[in-house]
């Protein structure tokens, strides 16, 4: 933290000693070019958005056994980080909110895998979309692949606490090094 603090007074000073010679107005009118370009560039890219193939779908079935790929090694890792966490007997508040977290995300992983794996057996004609895909509905017969589809769609009713205990578990760790630091252990 006094490093930050030393580093700040040190361009402070460079600032003072820059504006009093005149050599800011200098320094931005030399930058403007660039910084216009900048500014026009972000401007073009927003007015103006064409294909960026940001993200690129795979047909059926590599693409879905990649993803489900994916939330194995996700689980797998939790199962780990709780493991090592348990291992090594940390304990505290946030220690606590980061088992919770892992708890939760292993829950959406398995959910989610479930409900990716149902998805491949159920037809798109079962369901009718009127607006938008916030607003969809399932025809019936009910089955049970379709209800488990549906709760499956709920997966975050459990991503958002997950994500919670996370943001409290990491605001946890952040005040304990921060009152260290005000007792002076962090020297």
């Amino acid at each position: 933290m006094t490093e930050f603090i030393v580093f700040y007074r040190h361009l402070d000073v460079v600032h003072h000693f820059c504006c009093t010679r005149g050599r800011c107005l200098k320094f931005i009118l030399h930058r403007l070019p660039l910084t216009f370009l900048c500014i026009l560039t972000t401007a073009f890219i927003i007015l103006h958005p064409s294909l960026s193939w940001a993200l690129q779908t795979h047909d059926a079935p590599e693409g879905l056994i990649v993803h489900q790929l994916a939330h194995i090694l996700f689980m797998a890792s939790l199962v780990y980080l709780a493991w090592d966490i348990k291992r090594n007997s940390f304990s505290g508040r946030g220690w606590g909110y980061l088992l919770l977290f892992c708890l939760f995300m292993f829950s959406w992983n398995v959910l989610a895998f479930v409900g990716h794996t149902i998805e491949v057996h159920i037809n798109r004609s079962d369901f009718y979309t009127e607006s938008s895909y916030l607003y969809t509905r399932i025809y019936g017969p009910f089955s049970s692949a379709k209800l488990a589809y549906y709760i499956a769609k709920f997966d975050h009713l459990i991503s958002v606490p997950a994500l919670f205990f996370l943001f409290l578990a990491l605001r946890t760790f952040y005040h304990s090094v921060e009152t260290d630091d005000s007792n002076g252990e962090g020297e």
